[in-house]
């Protein structure tokens, strides 16, 4: 029989209470609420351990029967309600993590995008850190604007006269700057950057860490101090670098798509490079873009857009005369190939031959991975699963498995003829590397594609493989684009644009002798918009061709992800009031998805309706639908 041991009381300490503060006792605060709700704002007592309390800081509040997170918005003597008022639990920071005109910025993108102010908070700090904020204290010293110009350069006397005027007046700022070809971008972009923070703090918001870095490496080898926020550091170093940034008042900031949240005074200048790229997008719900922000902020504060090829957003704002454009001097590429009228292909290799013998040679494909497509190499049937997915070789020797259901078909033979034999369709960057690895065995090749891409390039000549947009940064000889019609053919909201950007930005890393392949025929828009180095009439084009299938600029897009059953009613209602809404493939997680188009002008009517929508699920304890507003793609 077990021996029954001897009952023990629980011995529960009572919590002290705190005094109530004699001085300015009541606060609001914006608390972080775990759902949707129409209130976010609280008043509570401010209790002893909470004397520097100041706006702007992190507090731990009660809410219903646990404790959140919340800013407090302001301290006051008295109090506007007879209800209960609860004390605040703790004071969580020192310093403040927000600025009022950054909680103003949340409360204005909240009403836009139907969500709460926390959704922009949460994506403009980092995640509090005591260590990262007692390291911020600890550093006094703001970078230098006085540490010299930019090693080799000119002082910004080689950016276009009309830009160099208007960089050096205090005048609150609106422009665009298309990059031309031959021209290193990241210096470009740091001289822009630099002669903008002599007026206040200068932030430039670039697309991903290959940018950051090629930015960071110019400054540090010409001695200017800057400051880095990058998702890369640890979280102490992440919210030290945030908390500086935030409150530095002169000098330069490097950061990713958060930093276009950072707070800006009236003499601080926003910079964004290329806003077209994929990465200025966030992914999570409610999708908000560093574009959209960035032209809101433009109302109060200095905005310039540097890019190669601007979005159709960008340009309606130029011809809406809301930003001023500035271009470099017309250069054109000498060496510049295409496929023949009849789609054959010239002969490349020896061209690629010359151009490794005076320096670096880029191959840019379409596809990473190894064959990406085939047929039977004897009846030509394309190779497919029983689901209908194209089948892939994913590795050199592997056994073919299928895209959609990853299947593996081992000892893979031909359905109709029986044969083993594989003819490649789609060749992926592996399968590239090995064709030119043989063709070139006397010279070094390098793959950089997916999570294994090389962000500059080594000493020495090399044959790169890249996939789109995983370019290392440097200068070629020569630029080959293989599978270009690939490319160019996506179907996608932001397709089109992509390959703009990224085939321009190429340019830029071409040297002035070096050639420049496309595969695609001479008479393609693209291609004559790259003969003439012109990106900007290619995305006017795109615009006005975009009007009459009601697409952004002039259109504003929505998916809603929600049960099916629930989509219906949500379709009657929205179709009721005006707008266009399409049933769309469910997600990769089966849930319903709802394409939702909207006219730019009725964006407020829409968003408040969208809120409501959301309102009445939260009462009827229902999940909030997942919003995606102006997606990078529909897919």
């Amino acid at each position: 029989m077990a021996e029954v041991k001897p009952l023990r009381l629980r011995v529960e300490k009572a919590q002290r209470v705190r005094a109530t503060l004699a001085d300015l006792p009541y606060c609001e605060v914006l608390v972080n609420l775990p759902f949707f709700q129409p209130q976010e704002v609280f008043t509570y007592k401010l209790v002893q351990g909470c004397e520097f309390a100041a706006p702007g800081d992190l507090v731990s509040v009660p809410y219903g029967h646990s404790l959140v997170e919340g800013v407090i918005l302001r301290r006051s003597a008295e109090v506007g309600t007879t209800s209960r008022i609860k004390s605040v639990h703790a004071l969580i920071s020192q310093s403040p993590v927000f600025t009022p005109e950054q909680i103003e910025l949340a409360g204005n993108l909240a009403k836009r995008y139907a969500t709460d102010s926390w959704s922009f908070l949460r994506s403009a700090a980092p995640p509090y850190s005591k260590l990262g904020e007692k390291a911020s204290l600890q550093r006094e010293d703001e970078p230098s604007v006085d540490s010299g110009e930019l090693s080799a350069s000119h002082g910004g006397k080689d950016l276009p006269k009309s830009l160099l005027k208007a960089l050096r007046s205090s005048a609150p700022l609106r422009e665009l700057v298309l990059l031309p070809a031959f021209n290193d971008p990241h210096r470009a972009l740091m001289e822009i950057a630099l002669l903008r923070s002599k007026e206040g703090k200068a932030v430039i918001v670039l697309p991903d860490r290959k940018d950051l870095q090629a930015c960071s490496r110019i400054l540090s080898e010409s001695g200017i101090a800057h400051i880095i926020n990058d998702s890369s550091q640890s979280k102490s170093e992440r919210f030290s670098s945030y908390l500086r940034a935030n409150q530095a008042s002169h000098g330069l900031v490097l950061t990713l798509r958060n930093g276009a949240l950072l707070h800006l005074g009236k003499s601080d200048t926003l910079v964004v490079y290329n806003e077209v790229e994929s990465h200025h997008y966030e992914r999570r719900s409610p999708t908000w873009n560093t574009r959209d922000i960035s032209l809101l902020r433009s109302a109060h504060h200095s905005v310039i857009y540097v890019s190669h090829s601007p979005s159709v957003e960008i340009v309606r704002q130029v011809e809406n005369g809301w930003l001023r454009t500035h271009l470099y001097p017309t250069t054109k590429v000498r060496a510049m190939t295409f496929l023949t009228p009849d789609g054959g292909e010239p002969e490349i290799f020896a061209d690629i031959g010359r151009a490794l013998k005076k320096g670096n040679v880029l191959i840019s494909v379409a596809h990473a991975g190894y064959i990406n497509g085939f047929s039977c190499g004897q009846c030509r049937t394309k190779a497919s699963c029983s689901c209908g997915g194209r089948l892939k070789v994913p590795l050199a020797g592997a056994d073919p498995v299928c895209s959609i259901c990853e299947e593996v078909k081992i000892a893979w033979r031909c359905p109709w003829c029986d044969s083993p034999k594989m003819w490649a369709t789609i060749r992926g960057a592996q399968r590239t590397a090995s064709e030119f690895g043989r063709a070139f065995s006397k010279v070094r090749v390098l793959q950089s594609s997916g999570a294994s891409q090389i962000a500059e390039l080594p000493e020495g000549i090399s044959l790169v493989i890249a996939t789109l947009g995983s370019e290392p940064s440097g200068r070629y000889s020569g630029i080959f684009i293989l599978d270009a019609q690939v490319a160019y053919s996506q179907v996608d909201l932001r397709s089109q644009e992509d390959v703009r950007v990224h085939w321009f930005k190429l340019l830029s890393q071409l040297q002035p002798d070096g050639d420049f392949y496309l595969s695609l025929p001479a008479s393609e828009v693209i291609a004559q918009g790259l003969i003439r180095c012109d990106p900007y009439e290619l995305a006017s084009r795109e615009m006005r061709e975009r009007f009459d299938a009601s697409l952004p600029p002039y259109f504003r897009i929505l998916i809603c992800e929600a049960p099916f059953a629930e989509l219906t009613a949500i379709a009657d209602l929205l179709t009721a009031r005006g707008f266009l809404s399409f049933s769309l493939p469910k997600s990769a997680k089966g849930v319903g998805r709802l394409l939702v188009k909207y006219e730019v002008g009725r964006g407020e009517e829409f968003a408040e309706l969208i809120s409501g929508l959301q309102r009445v699920r939260v009462a009827q304890k229902k999940e909030p639908f997942a919003l995606r507003f102006d997606p990078y793609s529909i897919a």
